[in-house]
């Protein structure tokens, strides 16, 4: 049955990812910022120690929460997204590529790949699928955009997981909306800045105690 793949070093970032401890911010997820270390305070206490990224797949993720490097705009989607990022050891050999390593990995068929495409990123060759998964114990079905690439032989995979609304129509196919947040968010992410091989992205996510480290985006009232 084909699940999700996720984990639950960089040098020291130049900007930090950090989230106001101002919330509560009703009907969505906290906000991130992408700020300066100089910057806060947090009142009352000590920032909590910055997150970060352990391998690049993790990075490309903590990016999503800063501002467009272009127009400063927040990824702000409409719906609920959740990511989840994993760097699989010596999973790939000679001549395979990531999207099959993927297949093998996660136990797919056919019938859940929507779609496929190949981008050329930086130093890498970046694979592109929709895809639509059922559920497996507690982890929700959907539709999930995944990002996969070799680090040598490792296999890099993002996971980006669009909820749907409560009372939405089941469809196996991707959604206009979710077409064009999914190319809103592949936009902000397949940067070559992000996929150098001499270098990870030089950021941080500080988020609260307690708090999951990984940004979720959108409402909270999705499935």
């Amino acid at each position: 049955m084909a699940a999700p793949l996720r984990e639950s070093s960089a040098s020291q970032p130049q900007l930090e990812l950090v989230t106001p401890q101002t919330g509560p911010w009703p009907d969505h997820a906290p906000r991130l910022g992408l700020v300066t270390p100089q910057s806060g305070p947090w009142p009352g206490q000590a920032p909590p120690a910055p997150a970060l990224p352990r391998h690049r797949a993790e990075a490309v993720c903590f990016a999503l929460a800063g501002p467009d490097p272009t127009t400063g705009a927040r990824f702000t989607p409409p719906m609920r997204i959740e990511p989840s990022a994993a760097l699989l050891r010596n999973r790939l050999t000679p001549g395979t590529a990531a999207a099959v390593a993927l297949r093998q990995t996660m136990r797919l068929d056919e019938s859940m790949v929507m779609e496929e495409s190949q981008r050329a990123v930086g130093d890498y060759d970046v694979s592109v699928l929709w895809l639509d998964l059922p559920p497996q114990g507690a982890t929700a079905g959907r539709h999930w955009l995944v990002l996969t690439w070799s680090e040598g032989a490792d296999l890099a995979v993002c996971n980006f997981r669009f909820a749907s609304a409560p009372g939405e129509p089941v469809s196996h196919q991707v959604t206009p909306l979710e077409r064009r947040w999914g190319d809103r968010l592949l936009a902000r992410v397949l940067r070559a800045q992000n996929f150098r091989a001499a270098s990870l992205p030089q950021v941080a996510l500080r988020v609260p105690r307690g708090s999951e480290t990984m940004p979720v985006f959108g409402p909270r009232d999705a499935r």
